[in-house]
């Protein structure tokens, strides 16, 4: 007969306070790649539902689907790392081809970007 190992009556497991603020640094790379994340779940969702999505989050409701849940955990964090690169001076210029533009127009429509002179 093999012994069963004790369990612990407690543990200590680490969390983040809800009002807690943690500084991140992420690449460029690696914010192009979340935004296309939230473009891909945004383009699986009807317009509606990506709108309500959106204002889900901005008003810091929980989200009443797992989709919507997650374009709002996705648009908060591309928000704050946009903001966060605003305000180091990290943000450029680049031109956009024809198709570019149209996709860009289009999450543009559904969420303005903040522009350098609003932060």
């Amino acid at each position: 007969m093999s012994e069963e190992t004790p369990k612990p009556e407690k543990i200590n497991y680490p969390v983040i306070p809800h009002d807690a603020i943690v500084t991140v640094e992420f690449s460029g790379f690696f914010i192009n790649r979340i935004q296309n994340l939230l473009l891909g779940h945004c383009n699986a969702m009807s317009q509606e539902d990506v709108m309500k999505a959106f204002e889900e989050a901005k008003d810091l409701k929980s989200c009443s689907t797992i989709e919507k849940e997650t374009v709002g955990i996705l648009l908060c964090l591309v928000e704050a790392i946009e903001n966060y690169a605003l305000e180091q001076n990290k943000v450029e210029n680049v031109e956009l081809n024809a198709e570019q533009a149209a996709q860009m127009l289009e999450y543009i429509t559904i969420r303005p970007p903040k522009l350098p002179s609003e932060s």
